[in-house]
This record gives C-alpha cells, sequence and structure tokens, in this order.
C-alpha cells in the first residue's frame, strides 16, 4: 500500500497544479503494483472473492460518477487505480476498498468548500447581476469562486463559467458536471473550480493506509454502524 500510496501524491501533485495527471502515471504504478497483488491473491493473503466484489463495485462506482460528469478522467482513474490495486483486507460495508476511500476522503471534500468559502468571503463575493435563489448561493460558496477576469484566464485550467446565460441573464443552479459553452466569453464573476479531487482521493488513501496500520480495515462504516476498530 506505500507503493500505491507514492504513485497517488505523484498524481496528487500533478493535479493540484495542472488538474491533469500523465496516463503514465497509472500505468508505471500498475505495472509495479501488479506483481504484488498477484501474489497476495495467489498465497492466500486476500480473499479472491472479496477482491472481485471490491474491483466490481469499485469500477462500477467509478463508471457512474464518470457517466454523471460529477468528475473528470483523472479522478475516475484514480478510483479505478485503487480499485484494482488494494484487495480488501476484509468484508466491510463499504465492499469495495474504493469506496472507503471515498469515505475517507470526505474530510478533504470538506476542508476544500470550507477554503472556496473562505476565498469567496475575501473577495467580497456578490449575486449582484445573477439570478440565483437561496440553494444557489449556498452553493456558489461551496463549490465556485468570484473570480476576475485576469485570474480566470491565467488559470484556466482550474475554471469554468459558473452560471448560465438565459434571456440576456446570468443565472447560477445547483448541476452536475461542467459545459463550458453554457456561457459566454467570460469576463468576472462565478466560475466553477475544477477541484483537484485525485489530491483529495491521495489524501484519503492515507487515511485508509492508517487506518489499516493500526488494525482497522480502513472502511469508516465499519465503525459507524458496528462499533468496530475501523
Amino acid at each position: 500500500m506505500l507503493v500505491e500510496l507514492a504513485v497517488l501524491m505523484v498524481a496528487a501533485v500533478s493535479d493540484i497544479r495542472t488538474r491533469e495527471v500523465d496516463d503514465r502515471v497509472w500505468i508505471l504504478g500498475g505495472l509495479v503494483l501488479a506483481p504484488f497483488v498477484a501474489y497476495e491473491l495467489l498465497y492466500g493473503y486476500a480473499s479472491l472473492v472479496l477482491y472481485i466484489l471490491s474491483v466490481a463495485v469499485g469500477l462500477g462506482y467509478a463508471v457512474l460518477i464518470w457517466f454523471l460528469g460529477v468528475m473528470g478522467d483523472a479522478d475516475v482513474l484514480a478510483l479505478a487505480f485503487i480499485s484494482v490495486f488494494t484487495p480488501p483486507l476484509r468484508l466491510t460495508p463499504c465492499l469495495s476498498s474504493a469506496l472507503a476511500v471515498v469515505l475517507d476522503s470526505i474530510p478533504g471534500v470538506i476542508a476544500y468548500a470550507i477554503l472556496n468559502v473562505y476565498y469567496n468571503l475575501r473577495s467580497g463575493a456578490g449575486f449582484r447581476g445573477y439570478e440565483a435563489g437561496l440553494l444557489s448561493r449556498i452553493y456558489a460558496f461551496l463549490s465556485m469562486r468570484y473570480v476576475d477576469k485576469e485570474e480566470y484566464s491565467g488559470k484556466r485550467y482550474m475554471y469554468a463559467p459558473g452560471y448560465t446565460v438565459e434571456k440576456g441573464r446570468r443565472v447560477i443552479r445547483p448541476r452536475l458536471g461542467v459545459d463550458e459553452g453554457d456561457a459566454e466569453e467570460f469576463s468576472g464573476g462565478w466560475a466553477v473550480v475544477y477541484a483537484p479531487y485525485v489530491a483529495v482521493l491521495a489524501a484519503g488513501f492515507a487515511v485508509y493506509v492508517l487506518l489499516v496500520l493500526v488494525g482497522g480495515s480502513g472502511c469508516p462504516l465499519d465503525f459507524l454502524l458496528y462499533g468496530k476498530h475501523i
């Protein structure tokens, strides 16, 4: 797992810098890890049945969020990488090592949302010129940033317009995915932030490893549902 963590950390650095991860990171990491996974399965250190279940559930979840447009290609590949190269230690309510890591990543998601709120409060974000209800405003503060044209243009890799244009008016509403063609040429205002989900997953995997090293399963639901050591 430490080798896998190292691969994810390399991917996380790239994700933070460019919101992209070179496919060679996953390929080379997979080539290194494949013999270890094969050894665990062949010599009984991991259950083949539980491994197949974990991979199936993890890959199914990855395909679902890709189809819904919730995450990008690199994020889905990170989930697939975790699914394939993290044999579960035992059967848990998470069913999949990848889903356990996703749950372990929740604090990172919350922290990133808080960072967005802080950024928006500091920049004096407002909704003058926008049509946005209360729910849409909360959504904007948590998942978007209010940026000027220079910030947007200088970091185009991490922003997309955070509104649609309807009858000449900018409208903000909660939605899955981002259509970069929704808005006119961006001149400043609310922009969706492409969150560094690979980095968040890497942090979640670090939590997973820590929990395993102290004798747990890595799945937080073990503790929440049954009061077991996680």
